[in-house]
């Protein structure tokens, strides 16, 4: 399980004897990762996700990072598409997509291509992303500084039940 605790991202489950001297001050934690000691590009970490090929990632103030048990890999302004640095919130779907909610817009990561979505385009009530959560039918639920959004796949954003788009949004889902 990955804790972040005191702007470090830890990863914490059982301690094999061989460590217990160096964990007994705080049991259970194995490793302590912070921007002096890793790939993280940013101290402060907010949001954490895990991938159905079992990287972590993680988004920072200072970009978003994946780590696949050994390796870093660091997406940034300056060398991806990702549109801000500041990762705020991360959610994964069924086919992999990264959703990636940033000071400025929701982005959507195929591996690949970037999709941004903002209030231009998509009918979100506000750029700044805050959380995100994806339900068991593939809505992406999205908490901005505004208010909440759904997205439905083919690019429907709904606000609570006010309909933004011409499809309307799940009812027996409020």
């Amino acid at each position: 399980m990955w804790i972040v605790w005191r702007k470090k991202a830890i990863l914490y489950g059982p301690v094999p004897l061989e460590a217990w001297s160096v964990s007994m001050r705080h049991p259970g934690i194995r490793f302590f990762y912070n921007r002096s000691n890793s790939g993280l590009p940013g101290q402060n970490v907010h949001a954490i996700a895990l991938d159905g090929s079992g990287n972590m990632w993680f988004g920072t103030g200072g970009g978003l990072a994946k780590f696949d048990g050994t390796n870093w890999t660091v997406y940034s302004v300056s060398n991806s598409g990702l549109p801000d640095n500041s990762v705020y919130s991360m959610a994964i779907d069924g086919s992999g997509n990264k959703w990636i909610g940033t000071n400025r817009n929701l982005s959507r990561f195929d591996g690949t291509n970037w999709t941004i979505f903002n209030t231009s385009d998509s009918g979100l009530p506000n750029n700044t992303i805050l959380s995100l959560a994806i339900d068991g039918s593939g809505n992406k639920w999205i908490g901005t500084f505004a208010g909440l959004a759904v997205y439905h796949e083919g690019g429907v954003v709904s606000t609570g039940m006010r309909r933004i788009t011409e499809r309307p949004c799940r009812t027996d889902l409020f």
